[in-house]
């Protein structure tokens, strides 16, 4: 009974990505959209947006994060906003927030999305307990890594580079 089926319209999904850079634009000079994501991952509509020197206007990269989810929410998308020293943990982050996965402190969340600001050098330390699925590895990378045991984050960094070649080639 709680099951929705939606259409998948290319051109409101393409619409819906650029009103999210669009609003991000609106808070910042520099944001640009994700490359379009694959597998489980693929309807995600991601925008970077550069935080560098936001702590000006908004007294805090949280005061920036809270702004961009709101100015999405206003546009009825919902957004999980997520600030990070790197895109791609701030795209695990966002994506652990759509989720609605236990938070890290730090999440705050909202009616239409949420808010994560991760530390400044604090990557490793949130990605580590994180299930590699957030990765968004393909098929048969995900069943070689569960092969060999490996099934957070923190698995994969602890393995020596030269392990991981002989094993994945």
């Amino acid at each position: 009974a709680a099951l929705a089926l939606r259409v998948l319209s290319p051109a409101k999904e393409r619409a819906a990505r650029e009103a999210l850079r669009d609003a991000a634009l609106a808070c910042a000079p520099r944001a640009e959209l994700a490359p379009p994501a694959t597998g489980f991952y693929a309807a995600e509509a991601a925008v970077f947006v550069d935080a560098r020197g936001v702590g000006a206007l908004y007294h805090s990269e949280a005061g920036f994060a809270a702004a961009l989810a709101a100015r999405a929410e206003r546009l009825g998308l919902p957004a999980m906003v997520a600030i990070a020293d790197t895109r791609g943990t701030a795209l695990i982050a966002a994506r652990r927030l759509a989720r609605s996965e236990p938070q890290a402190s730090g999440a705050q969340h909202g009616s239409l999305g949420a808010v994560q600001v991760i530390p400044p050098g604090g990557d490793s330390a949130f990605l580590a307990p994180l299930a590699l699925d957030l990765l968004n590895p393909d098929d048969a990378l995900a069943d070689a890594l569960s092969r060999f045991g490996l099934r957070r984050v923190g698995d994969l960094l602890r393995t020596p580079e030269r392990a991981l070649v002989n094993r994945l080639g």
